[in-house]
């Protein structure tokens, strides 16, 4: 078959930091997604959360109603509904890891960094710290104990 062409645009957003790739804070992981297809993606649509490229799969198998495998981007969800226009989005936990083992759990606008073999922890609310300048830890332990049950559910 023969599919309408599609078009991916990526740049980086200069203004979350200047840290490395490698870093397990979000300032170089913060690229613009996106995508255009005629006839099948809502003109205009937008989702402000965070994307994960492991997404891509399931939404593209389900935007040419392709059946994948279980085995198949278990720990991606498919972003169709988002690209139809529908703003209701339920985001599945993302787990992030750095170049030097770091791991972080991000949920919606929290996110919480394992550091040091999980021996300390940055927690963050996104919406308002987006350059992660100020650890949260103290006096959000529910909200950090919450991500660390989620974190160790899909990563044991």
């Amino acid at each position: 078959p023969v599919y309408p062409p599609l078009q991916i645009r990526i740049s980086n957003l200069d203004k979350f930091g200047t840290e490395r790739i490698s870093s397990i804070h979000d300032g170089p992981h913060r690229v613009l997604l996106g995508i255009r297809w005629p006839n099948l993606i809502k003109s205009q649509s937008f989702h402000l959360g965070p994307v994960c490229q492991t997404d891509l799969l399931p939404t593209f198998a389900e935007m040419l109603n392709v059946n994948l495998p279980d085995s198949a981007g278990e720990d991606s969800q498919s972003l169709f509904k988002i690209l139809e226009g529908e703003h209701e989005f339920i985001s599945v936990p993302m787990i992030h890891h750095s170049a030097n083992d770091g791991f972080a759990i991000r949920q919606c606008k929290l996110k919480l960094i394992l550091l040091h073999k999980k021996s300390s922890y940055e927690f963050y609310d996104l919406t308002a710290d987006v350059k992660e300048n100020k650890n949260i830890t103290s006096g959000n332990t529910d909200l950090v104990v919450s991500l660390w049950n989620q974190f160790s559910e899909i990563i044991p």
